[in-house]
This record gives structure tokens, sequence and C-alpha cells, in this order.
């Protein structure tokens, strides 16, 4: 019986390891600079910017967000856009979006979460996106949220402006970068 169970085991073991295994590339940290990098441009410009989306995202780039579609008067629950083509037209519409701030980079194998701002005013607008990176090293799908109620507030929307005491402060989150790298040295 123990002479069955011993191969039996090493065998059992070896499988589940070849199931279980994960063989993909993960992200280093200068891939993930790159990725948010180009992503910052591609979202941000205007012109200029194709041949790098072209590098960055995959054909199939789908992204969503129900806060540009609340913006955008798109209904809820709906993608923004299914390919990259379709990213492209729809930001070579819009005008700069101009500067942007990091507050939070982080990374896994295939994932990146970045949370940033844009500088606008009256008031800021911050923008949480994880982007989803395939073993190519492109971004696949972005779920990107907003905060709608800043970006109308700000381009007048007057039911976003009665009754309301808006308030900027300024002990919001610190910038930081938080990579597989810093879990294991910390």
């Amino acid at each position: 019986m123990k002479a069955f169970l011993l191969p039996t085991l090493v065998l059992t073991t070896f499988a589940f390891a070849g199931v279980y295994s994960h063989k993909c590339a993960c992200l280093t940290d200068a891939e993930t600079s790159y990725l948010v990098n180009g992503f910052r441009v591609v979202s941000t410009e205007s012109t200029g910017y194709e041949a790098l989306a072209n590098k960055i995202l995959a054909v199939n780039f789908t992204s969503i967000s129900d806060g540009i579609n609340f913006v955008d008067g798109v209904p809820l629950n709906t993608t923004i856009t299914t390919s990259r083509a379709q990213i492209l037209a729809q930001e070579a519409g819009l005008p700069p979006a101009g500067e942007v701030t990091d507050i939070f980079i982080s990374h896994s194998c295939d994932t990146i979460t970045w949370y940033y701002e844009f500088p606008t005013t009256p008031l800021p607008i911050r923008v949480i996106a994880i982007l989803f990176v395939n073993a190519d090293k492109q971004i696949y799908k972005a779920y990107r949220e907003l905060n709608s109620a800043a970006v109308l507030w700000n381009i007048g929307k007057p039911e976003c402006q009665s009754n309301f005491l808006v308030t900027v402060g300024n002990a919001g989150p610190e910038p930081v970068n938080s990579t597989c790298k810093s879990c294991l040295q910390g």
C-alpha cells in the first residue's frame, strides 16, 4: 500500500503544480510606468498619440465608466469603447484635458491601479482607473470612474451649483507608488 501511495502522491503533486502554476510574466515597475504614462497621453491629448496607442492598447480594448457615461448623458452600465479604433476616434473629438497629477499607482502581475487628479478649477477632478494588461503587455480593458459632480460643477451645470457649499481641502492623500517589491521589502 505504501509503495502505491508515494508514487501516486508525487504524480498528483506534479499534476496539480502544472495546472495551477502561474506562467505569466509579471509587470515590472518600468512597464507599469510606461503603460500609465502612455494611457495618460492617449486619454488627455487630442492628437499625435496614435502610434503610442497602437503599442499600449490591445485591438479589442474595452473601456467602462458610469461616471463618464453620466457626464456624457449615456446610459449607465454601458461600455464606452469596445476597440482601440473606437477609443482613438472618441479621444480625437475631445480637447486636451490638461495636466494630470498622480496620487497612487500600484500593480500586480497583470493589473494596474492608478488614482490621479486633474487640478482643474474651481474643483479638482479625481479619477481612479484599473487597467488590465494582457500577456503582450498591452492594456485590454480599463475601468475608470471619476467625480462626475465635480466635472458637471466645473462646466457650469446649474443643477450642480444650487444650494451647495463646496470646498476643497488640502489634507488629501500623498502621492504613492506601490509595487510587488514594496510588499516583499515592507
